[in-house]
């Protein structure tokens, strides 16, 4: 072009244009994997897992705990499908979907209320230093109540799941409340773990 002389045939250009391409690997995240991946456990340690495509282009979900060493190969809609399909069974079932426990009460709220009882079986009280005990000990346990938006966000999901169970963007909301881990198995099994479960469900 612009006068310059053909270096080499069009045919040779098209031949290297398409070896490049199969050497192209790179896969970036489709945008609804992300959350999956920030929430992605090895199910035989626990570990974290990453994701990478290293290897033949293909993703794979690899344990970052070097003594486990887990790791498989899942594309992106597969994963995405057992997720979801996870996500629909929990769903038909909103009374399973765990809700927040209450803080147990601090050490220090205990050993105030104690000595607080200690006061009351004396003989000499002390009017201003049970008063104090008593103030401190409301603090303590006014600072240790826990929030009550994320369990009144998980109520009002239930609702709407009992009133629809598959809506797609009520099972994101779902997976983000209420899911803690998504744990995945050597053989590419998917479970999904709610908040105080010690061990992945299925």
């Amino acid at each position: 072009m612009d006068g310059y002389p053909q270096l080499v045939t069009d045919e040779e250009f098209l031949a290297v244009r398409l070896r490049r391409g199969e050497q192209n690997t790179y896969a970036p995240y489709p945008s609804e994997i992300i959350p999956i991946r920030d929430k992605a456990v090895c199910a035989l340690c626990g570990e974290k897992m990453a994701r990478d495509i290293k290897s033949h282009g293909r993703p794979r979900w690899r344990c970052k705990n070097p003594e486990c060493g887990g790791s498989v190969y899942l594309d992106d809609s597969i994963i995405l499908e057992r997720v979801v399909q996870k996500l629909k069974v929990l769903a038909h079932s909103p009374a399973c979907i765990r809700l927040p426990k209450a803080a147990p009460a601090s050490t220090d709220a205990l050993r105030i209320e104690n000595e607080l009882a200690l006061c009351f079986n004396r003989a000499d009280i002390n009017p201003e230093y049970m008063k104090t005990l008593i103030m401190a000990a409301a603090a303590e346990r006014y600072a240790g109540l826990n929030d009550p938006t994320p369990a009144h966000r998980l109520a009002l999901l239930r609702q709407k799941l009992e009133l629809e169970p598959e809506n797609e963007e009520t099972l994101w909301e779902l997976f983000e409340s209420a899911v803690t881990h998504v744990c995945i198995g050597k053989g590419g099994e998917i479970s999904l773990s709610q908040k105080d479960q010690k061990e992945c469900a299925s």
